[in-house]
């Protein structure tokens, strides 16, 4: 029954984080990658890991750097394949350039939230439904597309419009602060 009981709180834990900081650890992994699948499928990888090595995890710490560390390696892993694969390569200077200043937005991200969350009201419902199915619910673009009977392009088209869309409105929300 003990163990059960710590399986359970175990569980809880990882749950309660991860929900907490899944969308500050995808947008790193996002920022690191250049198409909306690939940094679905690198944000299921790294939850998977978390999960694996979360006896690891001392709690208490900051589990946003943590995550992050265990996101990089297998954002480095999707690159050694990629370079294998692509005609492509980039420099390994830039992509820890790029890496440095992604993790300062992922783990300063907290001051942007209430703009974030005053822009996400203001979204059509349409584009509301779709951030919910997508970010909330955690469902990927061929489960959106077919939901909304839409093709997957279209889906990643509109994601990358609402994206858009928010960013520069938090962008708006800032300046209108730092002016005030």
């Amino acid at each position: 029954m003990e163990n059960k009981e710590f399986e359970n709180s175990k569980t809880e834990a990882y749950v309660n984080l991860i929900t907490l900081h899944q969308a500050r650890i995808y947008s790193y992994i996002l920022s690191m990658v250049p198409h909306f699948s690939d940094a679905d499928d690198l944000m299921q990888k790294t939850c998977k890991v978390i999960w694996e090595k979360f006896d690891d995890y001392q709690q208490g710490t900051d589990f946003l750097s943590w995550a992050i560390k265990i996101a990089n390696f297998k954002i480095y892993e999707y690159w050694r394949a990629e370079k294998k694969r692509s005609s492509i390569h980039f420099n390994e200077a830039l992509i820890h350039e790029i890496e440095s200043d992604a993790r300062h937005y992922a783990e300063d991200s907290n001051r942007y939230l209430p703009y974030l969350y005053e822009c996400i009201k203001k979204l059509n419902k349409e584009d509301l439904k779709l951030i919910r199915l997508k970010y909330y619910r955690n469902l990927k673009a061929k489960e959106i597309s077919a939901r909304f009977g839409k093709s997957v392009f279209t889906i990643y088209k509109n994601l990358s419009r609402i994206y858009q869309a928010l960013q520069a409105c938090v962008r708006r929300s800032e300046i209108r602060e730092e002016k005030s």
